[in-house]
C-alpha cells in the first residue's frame, strides 16, 4: 500500500494532519471512447440500476400470468401487473387493483418477495446468502454494490449496516408476524357502526367481516404480510376489499404497532446499527459516540414528523372554524374527537412513506393535503426502506439557508463543517425532485381531465405524484381511473424514488465533481475550526 506523507496545518491552534495535494491519487481512464468511460465510471451504480429494472420487469411478467391470479376475475392487464410490480419493488403501495381480491396466495407471495427485495436491498440479500449460505468470501465489488445501495461511511461499515438490516428485518417479520396473527385471529374489525350504512369510501360497501377472526392460517399469512409491508414502508395490505387499515380504525393497538414498524424501517438502517452498538457498549459499561449521520438522520426524521403533525392539527382546526360541518372534525362518520385525533396522528406518520391509511384522505382539508404532499416529498432517512428527497437533504438545505441568512461563510452542525459540494448536491436534489413531481403531476392531470373528463382535481394529481416519488402509496382518489399513459408516468416516478435521485444525479456527474462515494476518506480543510464532512443525501 502506498505510504502517504503528511503536512501539518494549524487551524485555531489545533493540529490537523491532511494528505498533501500531490498525493491524492486521481484515477484517469485512458480511452477516447466516452461511452466506455461512462460505463466504467458508473459501473457500481449502473449494476444496481440494471438489477432493479430486472426485478421490476420480472415481477410484472409473473403477476401477469393467470396462474397467480384468482379464477373469478378478469385477467389483469400487463401494464397493471407492471404497475403493481413497480409499486411493490419500490415499496410504494399504490395499486390499481385490490390485491386481496385479485391475486391468490402465490400472487400475494410474489408481491411480498418484491417488497422484501426492494426494502432490504437485493445486494444485501445476495451478500448474506453468499457469506452465510454458500460460505464464500465477500468481494470488494460486493462491498461497493452495497455501498451504493444502502450507504455507509466505508465499504466495511456498509457491509455491517447491511447485515443489521437483513437480520433485524427477518427477526421483526417473524416476531411481529405472530403478534399480528394473534390479533387478527382474536379480534373483530373495529370501526364506527355508521360505516356499514354510509361507507367512507364512495360506491363500496364496507365489510362487516374480513374473514380473519377464527381462521389462524389466514391470520398468520395476513400478519406476516402486514409486518413485512409495514417494516419496509410498502403500504400494501391483503385485507378484504381495498380499505387498508380502515377496517381497524378504532383498534389503536394494531395501529400503534404498525407505526412502530414503519418508523423502524424508515429512519435508516445506519441509525439502527448505531443504536444497536450503543446498547451493546452500554451493556459492557463502555462509552459510545453516535456518528454525525445518525444524529442528523434521527433529528431530521422526528423533527419533520412532529412539525408536520402540528401543522396538520392546525390546518384541521382552522378548517373546522371555517368550513363547519364539512370539516373532518365535524364529520360524524369518524367517531369521537379522540378517534379523529388518533386518525390524524396515524395518517400523518404514514405519509413519511408507510402508505397505510385509516380514513378516506379526500375528507381532509385542502391545506392538510398540501402538507401531506410536502411530507411525502421529503420522505424518510437515507439507507432506509423509504423514498423521497430524504430527511438529511432537507436538513442540509435548512441549515445552509440559516447560515446564509446569518451571514456565515460555512455550514456547520455538531462541530463539523458540511462541505460546499454536499450543500450544492442537496440543492440539486431538491430542484430536480421538484421538477419531477410537478412535471409528472401535470402529465397525469391534463390527459385525465381534458381527454378522459375524469373528476380529478390538480391536488389529486399532485398528491399521487408526490406519493409515487416518495414511495408512500397514499392517494386521494381510487387509482382505477388512471389510463396507460398515467400508469407509465407513475411507474417511472416510483422507480426513480426507489433508485434514489442522488444515485441518478451521480451517474451524470463529471469526474471533477465530488460525490459521497469518492474520496470519502479525505477531508479538505479550509479556514475553519471544524473538520469537513459529507452527509449521505437522497
Amino acid at each position: 500500500m502506498e505510504t502517504l506523507l503528511y503536512k501539518k496545518n494549524k487551524i485555531n491552534h489545533n493540529e490537523i494532519l491532511i494528505p498533501k495535494k500531490d498525493q491524492v491519487h486521481k484515477r484517469k481512464i485512458e480511452s477516447g471512447n466516452k461511452f466506455q468511460n461512462f460505463i466504467h465510471k458508473n459501473k457500481a451504480i449502473l449494476t444496481v440500476l440494471l438489477w432493479y429494472l430486472f426485478f421490476l420487469i420480472l415481477g410484472g411478467i409473473l403477476l401477469y400470468i393467470p396462474v397467480f391470479q384468482k379464477d373469478d376475475i378478469d385477467q389483469v392487464s400487463f401494464i397493471n401487473s407492471l404497475f403493481i410490480s413497480a409499486s411493490a419493488f419500490s415499496d410504494t403501495g399504490l395499486s390499481t387493483v385490490a390485491i386481496s381480491e385479485t391475486y391468490n396466495f402465490f400472487g400475494q407471495f410474489i408481491i411480498f418477495i418484491l417488497i422484501l427485495i426492494g426494502g432490504i436491498g437485493w445486494f444485501t440479500i445476495k451478500v448474506i446468502f453468499v457469506e452465510y449460505i454458500f460460505e464464500k468470501k465477500i468481494t470488494i465489488k460486493d462491498q461497493g454494490e452495497i455501498m451504493n445501495e444502502i450507504g455507509g461511511e466505508t465499504n466495511l461499515h456498509a457491509l455491517e449496516v447491511a447485515k443489521t438490516a437483513f437480520i433485524s428485518t427477518v427477526i421483526f417479520i417473524v416476531v411481529f408476524g405472530f403478534i399480528f396473527a394473534g390479533l387478527f385471529y382474536s379480534v373483530d374489525p373495529k370501526y364506527p357502526s355508521e360505516w356499514t350504512d354510509t361507507s367512507i369510501y364512495p360506491n363500496s360497501d364496507f365489510p362487516n367481516d374480513i374473514g380473519l377472526k377464527g381462521d389462524f392460517t389466514k391470520s398468520l399469512w395476513t400478519g406476516i404480510f402486514h409486518t413485512g409491508s409495514s417494516i419496509n414502508n410498502a403500504g400494501f395490505d391483503i385485507f378484504a376489499g381495498n380499505y387498508s387499515l380502515a377496517v381497524y380504525y378504532q383498534n389503536y393497538f394494531i395501529q400503534f404497532l404498525t407505526i412502530f414498524l414503519f418508523v423502524f424501517g424508515g429512519i435508516g438502517f445506519a441509525v439502527i446499527y448505531d443504536c444497536y452498538n450503543y446498547l451493546k457498549n452500554k451493556a459492557k459499561g463502555q462509552k459510545f459516540r453516535f456518528s454525525i449521520f445518525t444524529k442528523i438522520a434521527a433529528l431530521s426524521y422526528f423533527s419533520v414528523a412532529i412539525i408536520g403533525l402540528l401543522l396538520v392539527f392546525t390546518a384541521e382546526g382552522i378548517d373546522t372554524l371555517v368550513s363547519g360541518s364539512k370539516s373532518f372534525y365535524q364529520n360524524e362518520l369518524y367517531g369521537d374527537g379522540f378517534s379523529k385525533s388518533y386518525a390524524l396522528i396515524f395518517n400523518t406518520f404514514s405519509t413519511r412513506n408507510a402508505g397505510f391509511s385509516t380514513i378516506n384522505l379526500a375528507d381532509l382539508s385542502e391545506s392538510t393535503k398540501v402538507i401531506y404532499v410536502f411530507m411525502m416529498f421529503i420522505g424518510s432517512g437515507p439507507g432506509s426502506t423509504a423514498g423521497g428527497i430524504r430527511t438529511t437533504t432537507l436538513f442540509i438545505l435548512v441549515i445552509a439557508l440559516y447560515a446564509k441568512i446569518k451571514g456565515k461563510k460555512e455550514v456547520s452542525i455538531f462541530n463539523r463543517r458540511i462541505s460546499n459540494n454536499n450543500v450544492n448536491d442537496a440543492f440539486k436534489i431538491f430542484i430536480f425532485s421538484v421538477v419531477i413531481v410537478f412535471a409528472s403531476s401535470f402529465l397525469i392531470y391534463i390527459p385525465e381531465n381534458v381527454i378522459d373528463n375524469q373528476n380529478v382535481t390538480y391536488i389529486d394529481s399532485l398528491f399521487v405524484s408526490a406519493s409515487a416519488y416518495g414511495t408512500t402509496g397514499l392517494a386521494t382518489k381510487n387509482l382505477e381511473y388512471i389510463d396507460i399513459f398515467a400508469s407509465i408516468i407513475l411507474i417511472i416516478v416510483m422507480f426513480i424514488g426507489q433508485f434514489g435521485i442522488y444515485n441518478t444525479l451521480n451517474i451524470f456527474k463529471s469526474d471533477d465533481d465530488f460525490t459521497f462515494t469518492k474520496k470519502r476518506h479525505y477531508y479538505r480543510i479550509y479556514n475553519s475550526k471544524y473538520l469537513e464532512t459529507e452527509i449521505r443525501l437522497g
